[in-house]
């Protein structure tokens, strides 16, 4: 081991080494505490700084080293025994031999046991200096010359020392449980900055890539200088200025240096390893090299400032460096560097880390790690890692792809979760369609089942809901016949599975099969032991029951995700989106609007790039309606449908929500005759639905009553309660005779059962002011409940009749907005200007206006135009 001693000072000025003075100021702070360290590898500078700070002191501190120190006698003691005379003799004025052997002694017994305190008293006679400066600490090595620095820091409570040091020791490690103040000044400190950089390069012709050469060499001023050095290179014939000419001369020489027999061939592969993980963990370490291996070559690499170490003992290796070893590597080892890759991935698999475990299995070309990951992590990649699990698997070819359907199935998914949708989507359904067919017969169950997940949640992100629903019956359909040992091989993603052949039920309307597949998946989820994905598959649950009118059992599920605490805390807009909908449809039954917006604003700004962006936009303009807002919810609605196609494909039955809501926004701000045009393009039963509710609030009730007697009783709770109440509301006005009718008894009955049992009552206070007003009066006459209280008297107000015009009354009123003029409109409709006069008379008349502009101002709010 090195001999250390008190040499006469410091040394003399290295002139290659910038003094700085920062670092300076630094030390000052710094050197307030017992003990300080300052670590840094060879060249960085801790020398000279030590050499500048102490200078700069009133008096002189004692300085102990190793390497400038004189050969150990023969007959010298112990390691401990030397290390411990070395910091005494510095620690103390020692005027003459005597004194000098006595220290010797000392340092003896004390190293073989003796308590340091009493032993001290011996020494009372000697002047106590008060800064000792020790220089490379990490030279003291096969003995606790740590404990030893520490214990003497205990017994003379007046000592500070300051020591340099190039490796972590177990002192910065255990700082935070030390009774003594530890500084450290670390190699950031010690790293250049970019304005040292610049000052370090002068004359290199590199100044002006002084930044990106301090990222290069993490600021190390050895790398830095390094740089230098090979920029003014004789050998380099390019450009000094252009950087890659200087890294490419740089890492040909990094590969000589690196390299056996330089190297030892054991600390080559070491860095080697090193280099693959972006940072080196020390359990990474000992996982392949052994504990004691990778400390030593840790400590070694460190030293000689090729990685950086952290606090908690992590490393890392500097980014110069390793872009030359791994060049080099992956040229002369390739199958080591994948070696290395998949040992890597399957560690961070172990330590929970899936993207890091992905980034490895996809570097080392292995498709079945990558699968594996996926299987048993799909959750939390989707989640919290979807864009970076999306671009490392977008390198893997289709025909690959179609080969590891576990790969396929989570790119779809990502896909069909994110603004990247339509043409690579679409290249997976043709993958999923053709390509895979030649080994679907051939498969295993578990791969056929992925395979046909991968069809269905492809096809469902482009658009076509119908197929991606009978690929996802025809999965589960292989699901339901699967044995158990072949539902084992799928792992995790089981649950996954059923999950998503759930959804693309859904979205396609058989709602009824999208709930079984929901609470199957949830029950997977269970038995495995995975809360998130268990809380996620209730929140499905309960978004569908919500829609389809079934509050009770939608509340049953949210208590579900209470109780797993899931939707607490942070989850990705995707997993989150069905639980805020369920959150916001049931606040609106109870018309709580302001709770509604709550819950949308968690996932709103991002509702446009995933495919459950309709039911949120409808929910937003729904909640506004519920509060009074028609017309900037009707605005904000009409801007999202002009940019349809820059948004994920919808199926028929989400475009219709659609369409309903901007035509009930249309009635509550007053344009009966415009929500009716927009009504125009829905499907026949939710055509007929809206237009029975423009009637009913233009005073026709019999137009109303004939639509909801052709619609029928059946259908979902939430078409039944919504019949039901406009059948209440039209035959109210219709038979305003003394008592209640049959009929209306009938439907308020209807509408209280389903408000008990169910909670439902929105659709019955979203009726016109008149029709809701006779509803409540006819609920109270006949003693029931129809759950109307929280709402306010009116949400849609009643409104003129739309007039009915003659097609000879819609000419003229078409010409009558295109000119002002009557001679103009007679020509139009070769008729004279008399018979123009009397046409306009009668229709001004019928649209209760009294010239041109509130003639046409009226026929637009009424949808005439």
């Amino acid at each position: 081991m090195p001999h250390f001693a008190v040499v006469p000072g410091p040394p003399r000025p290295n002139p290659l080494v910038l003094s700085r003075a920062r670092l300076l100021h630094a030390l000052d702070d710094a050197a307030a505490a017992p003990l300080t360290l300052v670590r840094g590898p060879d060249g960085a500078g801790k020398t000279t700084l030590l050499q500048h700070w102490a200078t700069a002191r009133e008096r002189p501190a004692a300085w102990v080293s190793a390497r400038r120190s004189p050969m150990a006698p023969v007959e010298q003691p112990g390691p401990s025994a030397r290390f411990l005379a070395a910091l005494l003799a510095g620690a103390f004025e020692v005027p003459g031999p005597a004194e000098a052997a006595l220290i010797e002694k000392v340092g003896r017994e004390a190293a073989n046991g003796a308590e340091l305190r009493s032993m001290l008293t011996r020494l009372a006679h000697l002047a106590a200096r008060d800064l000792l400066i020790l220089e490379d600490l990490h030279l003291a090595t096969g003995f606790p010359a740590e404990d030893l620095l520490l214990d003497l820091l205990r017994a003379m409570p007046g000592l500070r020392i300051v020591a340099s040091t190039a490796a972590l020791g177990s002192i910065e490690l255990r700082k935070a449980l030390l009774e003594l103040d530890v500084a450290v000044i670390g190699p950031e400190e010690l790293a250049f900055t970019a304005e040292e950089c610049q000052r370090a390069l002068t004359g290199s012709g590199l100044q002006s890539q002084a930044q990106e050469i301090r990222t290069l060499t993490s600021g190390l001023p050895r790398w830095v200088r390094f740089m230098a050095l090979t920029a003014t290179a004789p050998a380099c014939s390019i450009p000094r200025r252009q950087l890659s000419a200087v890294l490419d001369a740089g890492a040909a020489d990094l590969a000589e240096l690196l390299s056996p027999p330089r190297i030892s061939a054991a600390f080559a592969d070491f860095l080697l390893g090193a280099c693959v993980p972006d940072e080196l963990q020390a359990s990474l370490a000992a996982h392949i090299w052994g504990s004691q291996n990778a400390d030593a070559m840790i400590r070694e690499a460190e030293q000689k400032g090729l990685l950086t170490r952290s606090g908690d003992g992590g490393a890392a290796m500097v980014p110069l460096v390793r872009s030359a070893v791994l060049a080099g590597a992956r040229k002369s080892s390739p199958a080591r560097v994948h070696a290395l890759e998949e040992i890597c991935g399957r560690y961070f698999l172990e330590q929970g880390k899936p993207l890091e475990a992905l980034r490895h299995a996809m570097a080392a070309d292995s498709l079945d790690l990558a699968t594996e990951i996926i299987r048993h992590r799909a959750l939390e990649l989707f989640t919290f890692h979807g864009p970076e699990t999306r671009k490392l698997l977008e390198g893997v070819s289709l025909r690959r792809l179609a080969r590891q359907p576990a790969p396929a199935l989570a790119l779809a998914v990502l896909y069909n979760s994110s603004a990247f949708r339509r043409v690579r989507g679409a290249e997976l359904a043709t993958l999923a369609l053709s390509g895979a067919r030649v080994l679907f017969r051939s498969m295993p169950e578990a791969e056929r089942l992925l395979l046909i997940l991968v069809e269905a949640v492809t096809l469902r992100g482009s658009g076509q809901l119908d197929r991606s629903a009978a690929r996802a019956r025809s999965g589960l359909q292989t699901y339901m016949e699967m044995p158990l040992t072949e539902r084992e091989r799928i792992g995790p993603l089981e649950s996954v599975a059923v999950a998503h052949l759930g959804i693309s039920l859904w979205r396609a309307g058989a709602t009824e099969e999208a709930e079984s597949a929901f609470t199957q998946a949830a029950s997977l989820a269970a038995a495995q032991h995975k809360p998130d994905y268990e809380g996620y598959y209730h929140s499905l649950s309960a978004c569908l029951l919500a829609g389809r009118g079934d509050l009770t059992g939608a509340a049953h599920f949210l208590r579900l995700c209470s109780t797993l605490d899931w939707g607490t805390g942070e989850l990705h807009h995707y997993s989150e989106t069905p639980l805020r909908l369920a959150e916001a449809l049931t606040a609106l039954e109870v018309g709580d609007a302001a709770a509604a917006k709550a819950s949308l604003a968690r996932v709103l700004d991002r509702a446009d790039a995933m495919e459950l962006w309709p039911r949120v936009r409808y929910l937003d303009a729904l909640s506004d309606l519920v509060a009074g807002n028609p017309e900037p919810a009707a605005a904000r609605l009409e801007e999202v449908l002009s940019h349809r196609e820059g948004l994920p494909p919808t199926g028929g039955t989400e475009y219709a929500l659609l369409v309903r809501m901007q035509s009930f926004l249309m009635l509550a701000a007053g344009f009966p005759g415009r929500a009716l045009a927009v009504a125009g393009s829905l499907p026949k039963t939710q055509r007929d639905l809206v237009t029975a509710r423009i009637h009913l609030a233009t005073g026709q009730p019999g137009k109303t009553l004939s639509a909801v007697i052709r619609l029928g009783t059946g259908g979902s709770l939430r078409r039944q309660a919504e019949v039901a109440g406009l059948s209440a509301a039209a035959r109210l006005q219709l038979e305003p005779g003394p008592g209640l009718a049959p009929g209306v008894k009938l439907e308020l009955a209807r509408l209280s059962v389903l408000y008990q049992s169910q909670g439902l009552r929105l659709s019955t206070a979203l009726l016109p002011a008149g029709g809701l007003e006779r509803v409540r009066d006819a609920a109270a006459e006949a003693g029931l409940d129809v759950g109307l209280e929280p709402f306010p008297a009116s949400v849609i107000g009643s409104t003129a009749g739309i007039p009915e015009l003659t097609p000879r009354e819609l000419a003229i009123l078409n010409s009558l907005a295109q000119s002002g003029s009557l001679a103009e409109i007679a020509g139009m409709q070769f008729v004279s200007v008399n018979t123009v006069k009397s046409q306009l008379r009668g229709l001004y008349r019928k649209l209760g206006v009294t010239g041109r502009d509130e003639a046409l101002n009226e026929a637009l709010r009424r949808g005439l135009l």
